[in-house]
């Protein structure tokens, strides 16, 4: 049965160190493939452990890898410090009943250093836990606040997984200029789409945008109405559009900023960052 092929996929990892070495100093759009992949199919074969936990600016921000290695693979921000990582961390979606969550701490994400110069320059950011709308989504499934048909909530489960924001420092300079960013659905609780959205000349104007489901070259027939200033999206748990802009861009820069300030603090270099370094 399909759901359940894909719920029991997510114990196997795909991801080989090879795939990362190719991708090193790619942009958000050749990265996003691999850490997406990463996303999907998480490493399980070993325990999560903290590598660095420190407090700065009056935040716990948390340096996760596997067990045996140095190696680092998510980073978290809580306001006080993780003692037991898997209880705290899911790197899948869990469910209370049919209703899918992420787990006790909410902020974190996957992070890369791609240049390879000891500092974070790619975030996957943990946006939520839900179904995801996919080629064979049926445009007749029942909208918010209609009772799903056991047939409907074996698809809907089937489609849960948690999903990602994914920001890139695309030139370097420790600013973010590119976003893979999710939509929702406005008459449902799925996310509908991800938009793209770069500032390409790397001034803080959006002038490359559109959106897809699956991968970034499957372009979607409708356009995605924007300006350089700003792009609508239908944001988690609200039923009104919202729009992402320039200040979107600094907030997650800061928090990008915080978190290379902790890399620092705790020691670690491009070393601890290189997904493409043999395993120890």
């Amino acid at each position: 049965m399909r759901p359940v092929r894909r719920f029991l996929l997510i114990t196997i990892l795909l991801v080989s160190a090879s795939s990362f070495s190719s991708a090193q100093r790619a942009d958000l759009l050749d990265m996003f493939p691999h850490v997406d992949s990463l996303i999907r199919y998480p490493r399980l074969e070993r325990l999560l452990t903290i590598i660095c936990q420190k407090d700065v600016d009056g935040k716990y921000v948390t340096f996760v890898g596997l067990k045996g290695s140095d190696r680092v693979l998510l980073a978290a921000i809580t306001l006080e410090p993780i003692t037991d990582v898997a209880k705290s961390i899911f790197l899948f979606a869990r469910f209370e009943g049919v209703k899918p969550s992420v787990g006790k701490v909410s902020t974190w994400g996957y992070v890369l250093d791609r240049n390879h110069d000891g500092k974070i320059d790619y975030m996957a950011l943990l946006a939520g836990a839900g179904p995801i709308e996919e080629d064979d989504f049926p445009d007749n499934f029942p909208k918010r606040g209609t009772p799903l048909s056991r047939g409907n909530l074996e698809f809907y489960v089937g489609h849960c997984s948690l999903f990602f924001d994914h920001w890139a420092d695309d030139n370097f300079d420790g600013n973010l200029d590119a976003v893979i960013h999710h939509d929702m659905d406005p008459d449902r609780d799925w996310v509908h789409r991800q938009i793209v959205i770069r500032s390409t000349k790397f001034d803080g104007r959006f002038d490359t945008v559109w959106s897809f489901r699956r991968t970034p070259g499957d372009l979607e027939d409708n356009s995605v109405g924007y300006t350089r200033k700003w792009v609508p999206y239908y944001p988690v748990g609200s039923t009104k559009p919202s729009e992402i802009t320039r200040k979107t861009f600094l907030e997650q820069t800061e928090l990008l900023r915080l978190l290379n300030r902790a890399a620092k603090v705790c020691g670690l270099t491009a070393r601890n960052f290189d997904p493409a370094r043999p395993e120890d």
